[in-house]
């Protein structure tokens, strides 16, 4: 019951939020748990109603089907009616109902949940007034009956079981919980109990660096409720079954399992979307089998973005690959080191008696750059149906002079081993062309061209190069994406002031979109076959994806750390007029 009715009020009362006449910290108790914060609500409606990717989604009939037809009946009904009742656009409503803000908490001693929101008085008196006229049928086809009394001779309070709510000067107040209700009406009145959350030192750290009315969703939760579900456990033991989920956040987990606060914020507007998760940061929680992350004095900082002509999307990373790789008794399960011993015995075999982790692994310094760009079919070369973007990765050489006589043994090696694969199934074969220009080393490769009026296959997107300079070690799957390279100006530093970046990712849609259009009509035909979808359907899928791709302007994930918090971002920016 508690569940039902808070959905029906959130749902007609809530959809953003804006500042609260009470802060947060006042309302609750020093025991709270875990709290939740919207603010702007009004404009966070408008900014999603009016974003250009919504609009697009809903010209092609997306959100048709999003709302059963019966609920949706009964939801525009209490709309009309509280139009009718205030007089207001229901977009206005939202931002009179809650222009004080919301706030959702839990607090573990009383196992109490609470819904605080905050809005002009008159406006939500009536729509109270509303709701309870619905909510009070309702109560009553289930056999109950909705209770009242008076607390402290002053505010009116309802319960319908264990569910408590009441409405004083602009405040509705919900919970399951006798006392946690009474904290909070104690504090309306202006005799808060001596402790709140104010008073909570974990609270008190976490909102050092965030503050819960400076962004449109704010939430703060003391770590010691995850340790308690087991989450972290569970989180640590997906690292070991996984090596690439070692790999991007293995270092993550030390800092959840020793943390002491866990915030998050969402921004929204048209211009942006930034989702930031921040935890406590401690070079000394670092285990040694995990040095490999964050570095062996823990300010390994990853290396600049790659952005060669054409850049899709670029990841940089600090990372020492060798031992990620080497150290699989401490970081992994006994399954998933089976697996890397049996890929070692075929490596090995593969890279002429050679082992990955200690001698081809161990001879990159730590960090990786990976870029992946659209691709320009130079006069003359084979340009084949489908269209596949070049991707490469760079990383420093630790002893050039020793490892690159190796580095071009095992890819002419690697080369003619596919030839012979290839060969044996009848497959196409690829030349191999070596240069060498002052101390660098430029091998390359290409397929061979098809004969005249043949079809030209997915393989011609493919020239697999490798160049090694004095420092570069750079394999990339064309020649012309290689070469751009090793120019040292397509290495572009984003630095965030203060802080180390550890990982950081960049998608552009302007370069994302080209590469989609050429590939129009494979991906329709495919969208077809796998949902079994018509091609007008399939079009108008195809269309919106084209249409978001275009809207976007970058998505950007990083990782970045001080001394003492370490931030992950998800950020969107769009295109808008």
């Amino acid at each position: 019951m508690f569940v039902r009715i808070s959905i029906l009020f959130i749902t007609c009362l809530t959809a953003g939020f804006v500042h609260a006449e009470h802060d947060l910290d006042r309302l609750l108790p020093a025991t709270t748990a875990a709290a939740f914060k919207i603010n702007h609500a009004g404009q966070i409606v408008d900014d999603i109603l009016a974003h250009p990717l919504v609009q697009a989604a809903e010209e092609v009939g997306v959100y048709n089907d999003a709302l059963p037809e019966q609920q949706a009946a009964q939801l525009n009904a209490i709309r009309a009616q509280i139009k009718a009742s205030i007089g207001v656009e229901w977009n206005e409503a939202i931002t009179q109902l809650t222009s004080k803000g919301i706030v959702l908490a839990y607090d573990p001693p009383t196992n109490g949940v609470s819904l605080i929101i905050q809005g002009e008085e008159e406006t939500l008196t009536k729509v109270f007034d509303i709701l309870f006229k619905t909510i009070e049928p309702i109560v009553a086809l289930g056999g109950k009956s909705i209770n009242k009394g008076l607390y402290r001779d002053t505010i009116t309070g309802y319960q319908i079981d264990d569910l408590r709510f009441a409405l004083y000067k602009g405040t509705f107040v919900m919970t399951n919980s006798r006392d946690l209700g009474r904290f909070t009406l104690d504090a309306l009145l202006d005799e808060p109990p001596i402790k709140t959350l104010a008073d909570n030192p974990t609270f008190q750290q976490a909102t050092e660096s965030t503050k819960p009315n400076d962004h449109s969703v704010w939430f703060w939760a003391d770590a010691k409720l995850a340790a308690q579900t087991g989450g972290m456990d569970q989180l640590d033991e997906s690292m070991k079954e996984n090596m690439l989920a070692e790999l991007l956040l293995g270092g993550i987990t030390n800092q959840l399992k020793h943390t002491q606060y866990i915030t998050a914020t969402l921004d929204f507007n048209k211009e942006q979307l930034r989702f930031a998760f921040r935890t406590a940061h401690d070079h000394a929680w670092i285990p040694e089998r995990r040095q490999y992350y964050f570095g062996a004095d823990g300010k390994g900082v990853a290396p600049p973005l790659l952005q060669p002509k054409g850049t899709i999307s670029s990841i940089s990373m600090y990372r020492d690959l060798a031992p990620w790789y080497l150290l699989g008794p401490e970081l992994y399960t006994p399954e998933v080191n089976e697996g890397i011993a049996q890929a070692d015995s075929q490596l090995s075999n593969f890279l002429g008696g050679k082992d990955l982790g200690e001698d081809i692994l161990a001879a990159l310094e730590p960090g990786i750059q990976i870029v992946v760009a659209d691709t320009d079919f130079e006069d003359g070369t084979p340009v084949p149906d489908i269209k596949i973007p070049g991707f490469a990765i760079v990383a420093n050489l630790r002893d050039p002079e020793v490892i690159k006589p190796e580095l071009r043994r095992q890819f002419i090696n690697s080369v003619g081993f596919l030839n012979l694969v290839s060969g044996m199934e009848g497959g196409k074969q690829l030349d191999i062309d070596i240069q060498r220009k002052d101390d660098n080393v430029i091998l390359t490769t290409a397929f061979v061209k098809p004969e005249p009026n043949q079809p030209v296959s997915i393989e011609y997107n493919f020239t697999p190069t490798l160049i090694m300079t004095d420092e570069l070690f750079i394999l990339a799957s064309t020649k012309s994406l290689a070469s751009s390279l090793q120019n040292p100006k397509v290495a572009k530093s984003s630095r965030a002031n203060g802080s180390t970046v550890n990982s950081q990712f960049q998608l552009y849609g302007s370069a994302l979109k080209p590469i989609l259009e050429k590939n129009k009509e494979f991906i329709i035909t495919q969208n077809m076959l796998n949902n079994g979808s018509t091609r007008q359907q399939a079009a108008d899928e195809v269309a919106l994806v084209l249409r978001a791709t275009e809207l976007l302007k970058m998505l950007e994930i990083k990782l970045e750390h001080t001394d003492s918090e370490l931030t992950f971002t998800f950020d969107m920016s769009f295109n808008v007029e």
